[in-house]
């Protein structure tokens, strides 16, 4: 009986704090677009810049340009990728087939590398001369993040 009232006790619970949740999801407003991570760049650099409101708005509307090239990419590697492990469930591995696969992924990390130099380029265009040291130490600071948040390729130090 007691082991009745406990499972009544906790079911009630769980369906409390589902109607909870799903309460606040749909009451949640939406936030504004691109917050977060990238508009926090956007601002790191305007600031380090010291981007006056002209520079700053047209540095804005590159960054917007930039991160939806940026997501469509890496929306199309994320199922080139798929694709390519995909083929390990095949019977007969098709090397060629592998290699193919393996390209269209080079091929679109290419261009994320291509499209994010062309972004600083563009970025260095709306500078003014006397914002150019600044602009190369805000290259420094980015390449770690560009390379994936390390400041050089060699491999992590091994535990001994």
């Amino acid at each position: 009986m007691k082991n009745l009232l406990t499972v009544k006790v906790s079911f009630a619970i769980l369906v409390l704090l589902n109607l909870v949740l799903i309460f606040l999801l749909v009451v949640k407003p939406a936030g504004p677009p691109m917050r977060g991570q990238n508009n926090d760049l956007v601002d790191m650099i305007s600031t380090k810049l010291k981007l006056d409101e002209s520079q700053k708005s047209s540095y804005e509307a590159l960054a917007k340009v930039h991160s939806e090239e940026m997501m469509k990419l890496d929306h199309r590697q994320m199922e080139a990728t798929n694709t390519y492990f995909q083929l390990l469930k095949s019977d007969q591995l098709d090397e060629q087939e592998k290699s193919v696969a393996l390209e269209k992924i080079k091929q679109i990390q290419g261009e994320k590398i291509r499209i994010t130099f062309d972004h600083f380029e563009e970025l260095k265009l709306i500078c003014h001369a006397d914002q150019l040291s600044d602009f190369n130490e805000v290259v420094d600071e980015l390449i770690p993040a560009i390379l994936g948040g390390r400041k050089n390729n060699s491999p992590p130090p091994r535990d001994k």
